[in-house]
């Protein structure tokens, strides 16, 4: 078999403002597949009408709308870049990384009564665990275990009191 050597290229120049400004890109993408995960939207789900608050960077940030959009799985017709923040829906999730906002609607997403129902029986789970935990602890059991298990089992309790306030603030 007979052919060509290979002939050199000039290399491709690099942008490097775009390299440092990506794992911002990164971060992005991921806090909003998280908001998706933490709102119960199923993956296979494209959202419209996503807002992203994000300050000076809106050129950056337009550059990357096709693959933030096709890694968070949003519709890029509707994504909306902008500079300060609007009033949200109230049906809507939203977080904050590293000074960027995102906004997504969950209005057709999520069915609220269903929704409403899982939170309310996670609340009662976590409920009766603070219970469980407080009666450990008032218990001999916190006098002869050793301080790590001891400890251990505060850190539970200190974690289900955070969690229900949580669904607290979801449920309402």
């Amino acid at each position: 078999m007979l052919a060509e050597w290979p002939k050199a290229v000039a290399p491709e120049p690099s942008n490097d403002k775009l390299l440092a400004d990506f794992p911002l890109i990164m971060d992005v993408i991921r806090a909003t597949r998280n908001l998706r995960l933490e709102n119960k939207v199923p993956p296979k789900t494209v959202i419209h009408d996503a807002t992203f608050t994000v300050g000076n960077k809106l050129e950056l940030f337009q550059s990357q709308k096709v693959t933030i959009s096709g890694l968070a799985q949003l519709d890029s017709g509707s994504m909306v870049f902008q500079n300060a923040p609007t009033e949200k829906p109230i049906t809507a999730g939203s977080t904050v990384i590293n000074g960027i906002e995102i906004t997504i609607p969950l209005a057709n997403l999520v069915d609220e009564d269903a929704e409403r129902g899982r939170l309310q029986k996670e609340l009662e789970e976590a409920e009766s665990q603070i219970a469980r935990l407080e009666n450990l602890l008032a218990s001999d059991f916190a006098k002869k275990a050793p301080a790590p298990v001891v400890d251990k089992e505060r850190q539970k309790l200190t974690a289900f009191k955070e969690t229900v306030e949580k669904l607290k603030a979801q449920l309402k």
